[in-house]
C-alpha cells in the first residue's frame, strides 16, 4: 500500500473547508433572515402570561351613566380600525344613547398588513385614516390623528403626554384602550404599547372615573353585540384592510372572540372589556 499524495489530501481539506464556509454562510444568512422578520414583524408573545383574577367578578361602570346624554369617552386605539375590530358595534350603541366620544389614534396606519416593501407608505396612510374617518361618522366620533410610526409605537412620556393631553381636552369621563395586563398570548407590540400609555394617562388624568380595556383575557363587563350585522358594517368600512376571503376570516375571529366574551359574561355575543374604576384620591 502507497502512501497517500499530500497535495491530494491538502487540495481535500481546502474543498472541506470550502464546502464548511458555504454552509456557514447559507445557515448565517437564513438566521439572518429569521431575525430580521421578527424584527420587522410587530407580533409579541407572552410566553408567561399573568393569571386571570380568580374570582374575576362582573363589575358595573355606572352604566346608566356610560349609557346618558352627554357622557364624555375617549377611546384610545394603535390603527385605524382597531376601533372597529374590538369595539365597532358597542361604540355605535354608546352613540345612540348620546354619549359623546373621542377617538385617538395612535398611529398614521402607514403599514397595514407589513407590505411595505410593496406599497406606498404614505398613500396606505392616506386611505387607512379616511376609513377610519368615515367609519366613526357611524358612531359621531370626532377622530384625533397622533401620526406615530405603524409598527414601532414606543410607550414613552411623550405619548402618555399626547393621550393626557386629549383626556383633558375631551373632559373624558371613561377612557377605552387596550389591556396591557391580560392581553391575548399573541399581540400587537402597538396595541400594548398604546394600552401603557392610555392606562398611565387616565391614571394620572382626574376626570376619568373608569377605565375600561379591550382585547382582554380578564373580561368583567361587556357590550351586547347580538346585531352583527353591524358588527360586519362597522369593519367593512376599512376595506383596505378586510375584503373578501381577509374580512371573512376577520368576521370569523371576532365572531369567536365575541361568542367566547359573551360565554363568560352570560350574554349571547359580547365584545368583553375589563372595567376599572380610577381612584384619584
Amino acid at each position: 500500500m502507497t502512501d497517500s499524495n499530500p497535495d491530494v489530501e491538502l487540495a481535500k481539506a481546502a474543498k472541506r473547508k470550502k464546502a464548511l464556509k458555504r454552509r456557514l454562510f447559507v445557515y448565517s444568512a437564513i438566521l439572518g433572515l429569521i431575525y430580521g422578520a421578527f424584527l420587522f414583524l410587530p407580533q409579541q408573545v407572552d410566553w408567561n402570561q399573568k393569571p386571570i383574577p380568580n374570582p374575576n367578578p362582573k363589575v358595573d361602570p355606572d352604566s346608566r351613566h356610560l349609557f346618558s346624554p352627554g357622557t364624555r369617552v375617549l377611546v384610545v386605539t394603535a390603527h385605524p380600525d382597531d376601533a372597529e375590530f374590538y369595539l365597532g358595534a358597542g361604540l355605535v350603541g354608546l352613540h345612540e344613547k348620546g354619549a359623546e366620544i373621542r377617538l385617538v389614534v395612535c398611529t398614521n396606519g402607514d403599514k397595514g398588513y407589513y407590505t411595505r416593501l410593496f406599497t406606498n407608505s404614505e398613500r396606505n396612510a392616506e386611505v387607512r385614516q379616511d376609513e377610519q374617518l368615515k367609519a366613526s361618522l357611524q358612531y359621531g366620533a370626532d377622530v384625533v390623528f397622533l401620526g406615530h410610526p405603524d409598527g414601532r409605537l414606543h410607550k414613552d412620556e411623550e405619548l402618555v403626554k399626547e393621550i393626557k393631553d386629549q383626556i383633558a381636552r375631551w373632559h373624558a369621563e371613561y377612557v377605552f384602550c387596550f389591556d396591557p395586563e391580560y392581553p391575548p398570548k399573541v399581540s400587537h407590540q402597538d396595541h400594548r404599547r398604546s394600552g401603557e400609555a392610555a392606562t398611565e394617562a387616565a391614571m394620572q388624568s382626574p376626570t376619568v372615573k373608569w377605565l375600561l380595556q379591550f382585547s382582554t383575557r380578564a373580561p368583567n363587563f361587556g357590550f351586547d353585540v347580538s346585531n352583527w350585522d353591524l358588527e360586519i358594517k362597522m369593519l367593512s368600512y376599512h376595506a383596505s384592510q378586510f375584503h373578501g376571503k381577509r374580512l371573512e376570516m376577520i368576521s370569523n375571529m371576532v365572531w369567536e372572540n365575541a361568542q367566547r366574551d359573551g360565554e363568560i359574561l352570560g350574554l349571547g355575543l359580547a365584545q368583553g372589556l375589563r372595567a376599572s374604576r380610577l381612584d384619584h384620591s
